[in-house]
């Protein structure tokens, strides 16, 4: 799933918080996510961060729209979930990341066809990365998919 989805519940909006113009779900332990989120510029845009690890009723809110955090970047953004590669070109369009990452949002990821291209990788390798370093995905830690 790639499209942005309808809430299906009033509850996601109490959760993610209608203030916040955007929210972006992460995950702390992955190297590539954690690089990504830090290079947003959280204090000159509307983009909140939050690491899923920590904030399992947002991944609840999130699995009640069909969409699994282990599977690729979520972000609740006017009142939708945006999933994978759409999430992440529509993080690089918001945001006014530096160095690595602002790179590659302007060249990359801001790009719809070429993060459909690229996030495949980035999901892969964010899979690979948490192995070595022996953490279990987010829905492997707590024991079962939110």
């Amino acid at each position: 799933m790639t499209e942005m989805t309808e809430i299906k519940t009033d509850e996601v909006s109490r959760v993610m918080n209608k203030r916040e113009a955007m929210v972006v779900l992460y995950d702390k332990e992955c190297p590539i996510c954690n690089h990504f989120a830090c290079a947003i510029d959280t204090n000159n845009s509307d983009i909140t961060v939050r690491n899923s690890r920590h904030n399992p009723e947002e991944l609840v809110a999130a699995a009640a729209n069909g969409l699994d955090i282990d599977q690729g970047a979520i972000v609740f953004y006017q009142g939708r979930f945006c999933f994978g590669d759409e999430a992440i070109c529509l993080i690089a369009n918001h945001s006014d990341a530096k160095g690595f990452v602002g790179w590659l949002n302007r060249n990359i990821l801001r790009h719809r066809q070429l993060a459909k291209v690229v996030y495949p990788l980035f999901v892969r390798l964010r899979r690979l990365l948490l192995w070595l370093k022996g953490k279990p995905l987010i829905g492997e830690s707590s024991g079962e998919k939110p």
